[in-house]
């Protein structure tokens, strides 16, 4: 069955709203951020912002542009290699963005600013790191596909996903009240103290622009979603 939930791409509003956004962040860097942007030779070019548009338009779910057309991931790493880009320059960056969506009206909704901020906090940091001389970088990799849900930090053998039943549960923080209790000790915990705290958390309201579910049927699923878990060697 189809996922009737939309893709961040979709929810802005499509290319032409990451465009509008995304000139207006660069007008910004040129304004008031010289420092910034220096790095793009101090004035951020037509085709430099076109190919930013793209990128960023395949990372929230729309066309695979960047991928087929531009070089992908290889490229956009070979744009920051050595740049040198400073703690305080990433931190500009990324409040300007945030800044710019404001000023151009992208969707305002709390999990809309929440996705988008969170792949600029997150791709920045990594530029940061791969702009560094000497960085160790990872020089093969997909074109990253942003989602709603919120991911857990990366520790290898500590988190697997539970089987198919797992695709059903988008909701960030139930998914968080979940991995919490799979990786606990607890095995004595109740799945009636699990309800209560799941409940208590607030994590299975309906937000916007998921689905709406009735709570009682997305505790059913976390409980699922944690049996399949914990049963997985």
């Amino acid at each position: 069955m189809d996922d009737p939930t939309p893709t961040i791409y979709e929810w802005a509003g499509g290319r032409e709203a990451f465009e509008r956004w995304l000139n207006h962040f660069y007008d910004l860097i040129e304004e008031e951020a010289p420092d910034i942007a220096e790095l793009f030779g101090g004035v951020v070019s037509e085709q430099h912002r076109e190919h930013v548009t793209d990128w960023w338009s395949e990372v929230m779910g729309g066309p695979s542009r960047y991928t087929e057309t531009r070089g992908g991931y290889e490229h956009m790493l070979s744009q920051h290699l050595n740049l040198g880009i400073t703690v305080e320059q990433r931190l500009r960056f990324v409040t300007l963005l945030s800044r710019a969506a404001d000023d151009v009206q992208l969707p305002d909704d709390p999990e809309f600013r929440a996705a988008l901020l969170g792949y600029a906090e997150w791709g920045s940091r990594l530029a940061l790191h791969n702009s560094q001389p000497g960085a160790a970088v990872v020089p093969h990799a997909p074109v990253p596909r942003w989602g709603w849900g919120v991911a857990p930090p990366y520790q290898p053998g500590k988190w697997r996903p539970a089987g198919p039943r797992r695709c059903a549960l988008k909701s960030g923080p139930a998914v968080s009240l979940c991995r919490r209790w799979v990786r606990s000790d607890l095995d004595g915990e109740c799945e009636n103290s699990l309800r209560s705290s799941i409940l208590g958390a607030g994590a299975l309201g309906s937000v916007s622009p998921r689905p709406r579910v009735r709570q009682a049927e997305r505790v059913e699923l976390v409980l699922a979603t944690v049996a399949d878990a914990r049963a997985e060697p």
